[in-house]
């Protein structure tokens, strides 16, 4: 996926003192543990969200809605004119513009993979030290904001930023805040969770879309 699909295709400019994050903070770890037991219980998730890009020194300003399903290791992003399926193995990426889809093998690990939506409600589990900053008001409820800090140096981003809702225990946003000056901001919109979805809805069906070209990269 390219990055404005996956940073974009999960909610990221300095912080005062990196010298905070040395140690995991256990109220953060608390929070975050709980949040952990509670989305890994789910069976399914479909999730609105918007997306934006900004980069101030670039006068850089960009928000686009998109939408996701997760179930087990599969999963569907649509988002900026692109329609992104998964059911595991196998990657179906369609673009709108070009009226083709290309299929490749499924590679869950790599940058790409952490910048991915749907790993909006995950990335936090493991490579973070974190840091618990306090409760503000957001869209108009309470949320729980703490700070993550990767604790390898090699990732695009030095700190991302998780705001989660102090009563349901649930992602409302998530920020992440570029070495290079681009942050990058998911914002729930809806949440539902435990749905059943049809098969489809992980893969690409050729016979349904008889128009599209089919560019097999396996």
């Amino acid at each position: 996926m390219k990055r404005i699909v996956t940073g974009c295709l999960a909610l990221l400019t300095s912080i005062a003192s990196f010298g905070q994050a040395d140690v995991k903070d256990p109220k953060a770890k608390g929070i975050l543990d709980q949040l952990s037991k509670k989305t890994n219980a789910y069976t399914s998730i479909h999730a609105t969200f918007d997306h934006s890009l900004k980069n101030e020194s670039e006068g850089l300003d960009e928000v686009n809605e998109g939408e996701l399903w997760l179930e087990g290791n599969k999963f569907r992003v649509k988002l900026v004119g692109q329609d992104i399926r998964c059911n595991g193995t196998t990657q179906w990426n369609f673009i709108e513009d070009d009226e083709e889809v290309t299929v490749e093998d499924y590679e869950p690990e790599g940058e790409d993979a952490m910048m991915s939506p749907t790993n909006i409600f995950t990335m936090y589990e493991s490579g973070f030290k974190y840091q618990y900053v306090g409760q503000m008001k957001k869209a108009g409820k309470e949320a729980d904001v703490i700070k993550l800090f990767p604790e390898k140096a090699d990732k695009f981003f030095h700190t991302a930023v998780l705001y989660i809702d102090h009563e349901k225990l649930e992602i409302m946003s998530i920020e992440l805040k570029g070495k290079d000056g681009n942050n990058y901001a998911y914002a729930i919109k809806s949440f539902e969770t435990n749905a059943s979805f049809p098969k489809s809805t992980f893969q690409w069906v050729a016979s349904e879309n008889p128009d599209i070209d089919v560019i097999d990269l396996r």
